[in-house]
């Protein structure tokens, strides 16, 4: 499986940008892994600024439709960009 979600590493962002970034992870990881059509263990998010990357191994664009759908839904999400690849 992916790796467990983590905030990127950058500078440029506050003490509060950082732990806004790590809630929007848990969050989106936590719906993923919830979800029935999403397989949240092979999705890694990430997060910088509220701009989220999802990373990661679906089965179907049904799969990754859905995940980006729960990304956006979290509160703090600014964009969500996908680079989830179809097996």
């Amino acid at each position: 499986g992916a790796e467990a979600g983590y905030v990127e590493a950058r500078e440029g962002r506050s003490t509060g940008q950082v732990i806004d970034d790590q809630l929007i992870v848990t969050k989106i990881k936590t719906q993923l892994l919830a979800d029935p059509v999403v397989s949240g263990l092979d999705i890694n998010v990430d997060s910088y600024a509220g701009e989220v990357s999802l990373k990661g191994f679906v089965q179907s664009g049904r799969e990754a439709d859905r995940a980006m759908a729960i990304a956006r839904s979290v509160a703090g999400v600014r964009d969500v960009r996908s680079q989830l690849v179809v097996e």
